[in-house]
Formats: C-alpha cells, structure tokens, sequence
C-alpha cells in the first residue's frame, strides 16, 4: 500500500506506462538496496557476520522483504543468487539455468540500477545490484502491464 501511495503521488497520469515502470523498478531497487545494507550493518554492528544462525535470519528477513515488494504477482519476479550461481530465494517459482543465472549476472554487472530491456523469461525489463556486503545478485523482472 506505501508504495501503491508513492507511486500515485509520484508519477503524475501524464507520465507513459514505460516511464512509470522504470521509475517504479528503480524505486524499488534502491529500497531493497537500503534494506539489505541496513540489515547488513545490523550484523556487523552486533558482532554478528561470522555466526550462521543470525546470516539465515537476515536472509529469511531479506526474502520477506523482497516478497512484500511486489506489487504484482504476475508481472515481476524478484530473485538474489550468489556467485556460485546458487538461487537463494526468489519471489516466483521459476527454473533458472547455469546459463540463464550467468546471463543475469551479466547483466547486472554490466548494468547495475539500471532498467535495461530485454526479452528474458517473458520480461520486458531487467534491473538489479550486487550486493559486495552479501556477494548476492538481486535481480528484477518486469512485464509490462
């Protein structure tokens, strides 16, 4: 709902669809970005990094976060892996191959809180970070609606 408002209070109706998306992609990506360094520096300020049960808990935390972002569950799929290629949590039930998570990690770096088209898994737009705190890759995919 605060983002539906946000995005309401924002983005006046002149705006085109694909401005909005961006805009609202990007929105996004910077608010997962400051909750994940926020989350991040909650370990470390604790004395937390090198304990597992306390990392599990923050991703548990992140994937929460990420899955209370989404505004349509049919129009974007929100996914982190590590450098290993390894899907750590994603917002839809979706196969990822070596090659496809390779291609996203391209992406991404190529790319970073930049919205870049593309035609990947039905999506129209792609944008992401890394996060050198977690060595994760967030990953957004959009359709239009």
């Amino acid at each position: 709902l605060l983002l539906d408002s946000f995005f309401l209070i924002a983005f006046p109706s002149h705006a085109s669809d694909q401005d909005i998306n961006t805009e609202l992609v990007l929105f996004k990506l910077h608010v997962v970005e400051q909750y994940q360094e926020s989350q991040w520096q909650l370990l470390y300020e604790n004395n937390f990094l090198g304990r597992k049960e306390y990392i599990s808990a923050v991703y548990s935390a992140l994937e929460s976060f990420l899955i209370d972002t989404i505004r349509s569950i049919e129009n974007e799929v929100i996914l982190a892996f590590d450098e290993n290629f390894r899907v750590l949590f994603s917002t839809e039930q979706v196969n990822f191959n070596l090659k496809d998570l390779s291609m996203l990690q391209s992406e991404v770096r190529d790319n970073p809180h930049k919205v870049v088209e593309t035609e990947f898994h039905n999506a129209d737009y792609i944008a992401g970070f890394y996060s050198e705190e977690f060595n994760i890759y967030f990953v957004f995919l959009y359709k239009r609606q």
